[in-house]
């Protein structure tokens, strides 16, 4: 079974957004990722369904863990490099987003 299919199964399991994280890094993840990023996805997910812009929304690292070098990641660094978005909250925006990625070239649809 192919990651990303995965993860929509774990999405869609009957736990709690925490649970739901330590399956997907930890499990889902190669390597997998440590459980001391879990409070920092929970704050992604949150940050990203108040609106907060991907790109210049910073988040402080888990200690030890370094993007580009830097203790700190832009919001969609977080959320593209450990494949969240399947775990986002439904807003309006990931909506749009959502149905943007599932277009495709042949649909006259520009992105």
């Amino acid at each position: 079974m192919h990651p990303q299919e995965v993860s929509k199964l774990i999405a869609e399991a009957p736990l709690n957004l925490e649970q739901k994280l330590s399956w997907h890094l930890q499990g889902n993840m190669e390597p997998p990722v440590p459980a001391t990023f879990i409070p920092l996805a929970v704050q992604a997910i949150l940050l990203d369904s108040y609106g907060f812009d991907w790109d210049t929304t910073e988040l402080t690292l888990p200690a030890g863990s370094r993007v580009n070098g830097k203790p700190i990641a832009n919001l969609r660094d977080v959320i593209e490099g450990h494949h969240l978005e399947v775990f986002l909250l439904e807003t309006q925006d990931n909506a749009s987003r959502r149905e943007a990625s599932e277009k495709k070239e042949g649909d006259n649809y520009a992105i």
